[in-house]
């Protein structure tokens, strides 16, 4: 596992506030008509809030994942005295993702129109172009190749007569906070309330319109990602003359969160040092009930996958039900693949056991028998170096015995150097020089193990029948192949 590093101003909350619903269950079929009706299609998903995507990669530094990741998180609760398991496959939303799917909106807007409070839990008056130091917040699109950001918003436009909806394309140019706005001649003090300077332009980003303030009230992470563009988001990247979709508004949210925030003290250098509202409003993880293997609370009815709370504008208040949530810890969490791991370029061993159960029942035989075929034909020629040079000197010992004795070198060899246990055993002790020495990529011949590895010692000569056939094992039956290796989005009833 590799752990989310703790406290970083540009990293994950100290506690998440997570929301269970219950496993949806359908009806399976297979192909000799057996019947299931309590498949869960979601079991073992998280669905992750799209801003905790990105501040979870930030806290594990050089091994950031993706968007898609395997969570692992052991959470204790003080108050009750009982501790609490995750261990799940976290789908991330995306842009690209909600813009495709009205039940990623739903979700989107269930864990994120949540108006920000401060510590204390009274609503928080943000300013979202300054920072905890009083300096400006500078929203740059990295994936833009001028550095903007642009959406896409559709309007009623009249043509030839008739009401007809239109596609218009805004760059957002600059963010101003506004405390008074007029109600005819009267000043209204307003709080949370911006002016964002945009500009409209054409699908190649070039402006049409003079640039013009839209007034916006922004107090949850929704309504920013939706001043942002929300889920029609766009950027012009090098290269490309036409807008394409982007992840800024997500990007931008992100940056508001590292940044805008309490000072507590003087020298900051942690999130113990300044209150960071925008990361702690949120439902950080909406989880199905069988990604919490342990300590599950507040479990919600699935009919919470296709609906919306009810958000009062004007008190920012969220009116009858809305999801149950409880906080949890962030002490002991990470993923559950290391940073070496890569999901592309990887390599893929045979399944055995699918591969095993293939011609269960006889409902496939045909097609088991050619695939076995197949599996044989393989396995034959993954072991035909070792093979050859065994037979090769069983015929002929006289003439074939360099050949025995490369495959015997090559295979005890490749076997010392490759090992992953500690190196304490006897045959490891005795050929320590020959390790280093196939270790820097020089060849190690037969002349110089002769004499050094004994083996007529029992223990010797059983580390060498065990490592041949290991290595016999792995080059036929456990054979890699390139591959990659991902995990399938749940995607059912989403779409």
């Amino acid at each position: 596992m590799h752990a989310f590093q703790k406290n970083m101003l540009n990293g994950i909350p100290s506690d998440y506030n997570l929301a269970i619903i219950d496993d949806i269950k359908d009806v399976l079929f297979n192909v000799t008509g057996t019947e299931d009706k309590k498949v869960k299609p979601h079991d073992g998903a998280i669905f992750v809030n799209p801003f905790i995507v990105y501040l979870e990669n930030n806290s594990l530094c050089g091994a950031k994942a993706g968007i898609n990741k395997k969570q692992f998180v052991h959470f204790y609760n003080e108050r009750t005295g009982t501790g609490g398991i995750i261990k799940c496959a976290g789908f991330g939303l995306t842009n690209d993702l909600m813009k495709n799917s009205p039940c990623y909106r739903d979700m989107m807007w269930n864990m994120t129109k949540r108006i920000w409070r401060d510590r204390e839990g009274n609503p928080y008056e943000a300013d979202i172009t300054k920072d905890y130091l009083g300096r400006k917040i500078d929203y740059i699109n990295k994936g833009d190749k001028d550095s903007n950001t642009y959406y896409a918003k559709e309007v009623e436009v009249e043509v030839n007569g008739k009401k007809i909806k239109q596609l218009k394309y805004f760059r957002i140019d600059n963010i101003e906070k506004i405390p008074i706005i007029l109600n005819g001649d009267t000043p209204v003090e307003v709080s949370n309330t911006y002016k964002f300077y945009e500009t409209e332009v054409d699908e190649s980003g070039v402006a049409i319109e003079e640039t013009k303030a839209v007034i916006k009230t922004i107090r949850s992470n929704y309504d920013l990602w939706q001043a942002f563009g929300g889920y029609n988001s766009l950027e012009l990247k090098e290269g490309d003359n036409i807008l394409t979709t982007s992840e800024a508004s997500i990007t931008n949210v992100v940056h508001a969160m590292n940044f805008v925030g309490i000072v507590e003290n003087a020298n900051v250098e942690t999130q113990d040092d300044v209150y960071q509202p925008l990361k702690h409003s949120d439902i950080h993880y909406l989880a199905t009930a069988g990604a919490v293997k342990q300590g599950a609370g507040n479990i919600n009815k699935t009919d919470w996958y296709g609906k919306r709370h009810i958000f009062n504008e004007e008190t920012g208040a969220i009116e009858g039900p809305s999801l149950n949530f409880m906080k949890i810890h962030m002490n002991q969490a990470g993923i559950q693949l290391d940073k070496e791991h890569h999901a592309d370029g990887d390599e893929l061993s045979m399944m055995t056991q699918v591969i095993s159960s293939c011609a269960a029942r006889g409902y496939s035989q045909e097609q088991a028998t050619d695939m076995y075929n197949a599996l044989r034909n393989l396995a034959e020629f993954g072991v035909k170096d070792y093979l050859s040079g065994f037979q090769e000197f069983f015929q002929d010992p006289e003439n074939n015995a360099d050949k025995f004795q490369k495959v015997i070198t090559d295979t005890i060899v490749d076997a010392l150097v490759h090992q992953k246990n500690d190196s304490s055993d006897m045959l490891s002790i005795i050929a320590e020089k020959l390790i280093l020495k196939a270790r820097e990529g020089k060849e190690i011949k037969f002349a110089d193990v002769k004499g050094i590895i004994p083996y007529s010692d029992s223990s010797v000569f059983k580390k060498l029948i065990s490592t041949i056939n290991v290595t016999l094992t792995k080059s036929s039956i456990k054979t890699k192949m390139p591959g990659i290796l991902s995990v399938l989005c749940p995607s059912y009833g989403i779409m």
